[in-house]
């Protein structure tokens, strides 16, 4: 098969594109950090080689054995499409599991935990908790965070939103507040947080 112009433009694009879908895919799973044009364009890159280079078997089988012009283009799109998307979630589950981390303390190599912040460590851990969020004027909310609960992800607009409310009852037991539709807290009113397992809030 012949490579015409058009061809080199819808190969540069089948490149490119792969890059965008697998970016996209990793920072909806991983907390993603602001970067500047120039370095997301170089991972943008870097995602679409790797893509390449795993995919680059299936490729060459295409391109060797499909004559068909409509086919061969749709094979390709397919197999980059899927390609991108399996590969974006291996590289996530990676990630988010912090492998790479591990497996360098096995060897002893100390490095830096790829997570940004303590809130992004813990909050992309998506655990079901309730918490008592202490204000910066002392006054404290009790909640329920969990999965219609939202913390942003955006390191500079650290707000929170929990989808139940309770107060303490004269056993200093908590009750939910039924008529409360859950608790928007922006970033600039939290002082700290605390996080509590099961329903061990008694006390508190």
């Amino acid at each position: 098969m012949t490579i015409e112009s058009l061809d080199v433009v819808l190969y540069t694009a089948l490149f490119i594109f792969p890059g965008f879908i697998m970016n996209s895919i990793i920072d909806a799973i991983n907390p993603p950090k602001k970067t500047g044009e120039g370095i997301l364009f170089l991972k943008y890159f870097s995602l679409s080689i790797i893509n390449c280079a795993c995919c680059s078997w299936i490729y060459i089988a295409v391109l060797e054995r499909v004559d068909n012009k409509v086919l061969f283009w749709l094979l390709l799109l397919i197999v980059t499409v899927f390609g991108s998307i399996i590969i974006a979630l291996i590289i996530a589950l990676i990630k988010q599991n912090n492998w790479v981390y591990t497996v360098l303390g096995i060897f002893k190599i100390k490095a830096i935990h790829p997570t940004a912040s303590a809130w992004d460590f813990y909050f992309s851990q998506q655990k079901a908790s309730y918490v008592i969020v202490t204000l910066i004027d002392n006054t404290k909310i009790k909640g329920l965070y969990s999965s219609h609960s939202f913390s942003s992800s955006d390191e500079e607009n650290r707000d929170l939103f929990l989808e139940k409310i309770y107060y303490k009852n004269d056993d200093k037991e908590w009750n939910e507040e039924k008529e409360n539709h859950g608790c928007y807290i922006a970033k600039d009113q939290i002082k700290f947080i605390e996080f509590m397992e099961g329903s061990s809030t008694n006390g508190k």
